[in-house]
């Protein structure tokens, strides 16, 4: 995969300026000018919703230098950096599906952007929780019937296959959206709506039946669904991985990201959210690593020594257990995570 300068080089700034901050041999005036030059490393650069949080968090609560001078350059680096979150919250928005992970942004508001641009911020949390409405109203009429109809299998068999049939692929939508039960307790819902509540059945049983529906050409799968349901490249680059990640097929996964990143410049979003769908199957290869170590006749001693090292290795790369994923429960309702396994396991450190 190829790098992505911006983003590393925020990584390393916000390390830096941590370390300015805990070096007690420096005083307030020594460090709020060292992180002032930091920050004006960054003016031109792009990178995630979580960087430019940490970094408006960062100087949102420390205690820096406040003479006249550097008052009100705090100001315009808090304006500029706040300005990039939006950018980046906007965009992240946008393509998450995920309700756990769109209140994680809500936080992420709260803890930063509401502090230094209430409106703004109260204009995203609406976006959010307007979304989180959809998926919810979505998720409760797939909810209804979460068979697989024939139309929806239909449609998994072509957008998995190896030459994919676009007339045969209509034909099973408008098909499923004709023969679909009515949800009589809402509104009618829109052609667009429609088609839509298709496309999330689609994806969903993309993810929970991945083993039953092997996508044997990634990229036309992609390119198809965003042809068809009129969803953006993210959203269905991330659905067609999540299929992957569920058969554990991790480097066919890595290769699909690879690929894509080298279509886009490292400052764009798409290219931000390629790299972060790499990182979850980085993470979903942790966890396949942590649930083979568990099957295998270890003693508690090799199991403590083995955690011993996963915490140093998600440290490294600053995972927190709660995102590393470990399968579901026996009755699939729940995603089950290392943060499970710490809290039921006492004797693992965390």
């Amino acid at each position: 995969m190829q790098d992505f300068p911006d983003d590393d080089s925020i990584a390393k700034a916000i390390e830096s300026i941590n370390s300015y901050i805990a070096d007690f041999s420096l005083d307030k005036k020594q460090k709020t000018n060292a992180i002032f030059i930091e920050l004006n490393s960054l003016r031109l650069k792009s990178g995630s919703v979580e960087q430019f949080g940490e970094l408006l968090e960062i100087l949102l609560e420390n205690m820096l230098s406040y003479d006249k001078y550097t008052h009100q350059e705090i100001k315009i680096y808090k304006k500029q950096i706040s300005n990039k979150l939006i950018k980046a919250l906007k965009g992240r928005i946008e393509v998450t599906t995920d309700i756990s992970e769109l209140k994680k942004l809500q936080q992420l508001i709260r803890r930063t952007l509401a502090k230094t641009d209430y409106m703004t911020s109260e204009t995203l949390n609406g976006q959010i929780n307007t979304k989180i409405s959809q998926i919810k109203k979505i998720q409760s009429t797939l909810r209804q019937n979460d068979d697989i109809s024939p139309s929806i299998a239909n449609i998994l068999n072509i957008i998995t296959s190896a030459e994919i049939d676009k007339e045969l692929l209509k034909n099973a939508t408008n098909e499923e959206i004709s023969t679909a039960t009515p949800d009589r307790s809402t509104f009618t819902l829109t052609e667009k709506q429609k088609n839509t509540q298709v496309y999330f059945k689609v994806i969903r049983a993309l993810e929970n039946h991945a083993t039953q529906y092997t996508i044997k050409n990634p990229t036309q799968t992609i390119e198809v669904l965003e042809e068809l349901f009129e969803m953006g490249f993210i959203t269905n680059l991330r659905g067609v991985i999540h299929n992957y990640i569920e058969r554990q097929d991790f480097e066919p996964a890595k290769a699909l990201c690879d690929d894509y990143s080298k279509q886009f410049k490292s400052t764009t979003l798409e290219a931000a959210e390629i790299k972060r769908a790499k990182t979850e199957i980085h993470k979903a290869e942790i966890g396949a690593i942590i649930l083979k170590a568990l099957k295998c006749e270890s003693s508690e001693a090799e199991l403590s020594n083995f955690f011993d090292i996963l915490d140093r290795q998600l440290k490294a790369h600053r995972y927190s257990p709660q995102s590393i994923p470990l399968g579901r429960t026996k009755d699939g309702t729940k995603k089950l995570t290392l943060a499970d396994l710490y809290d039921k396991t006492p004797y693992l450190e965390h």
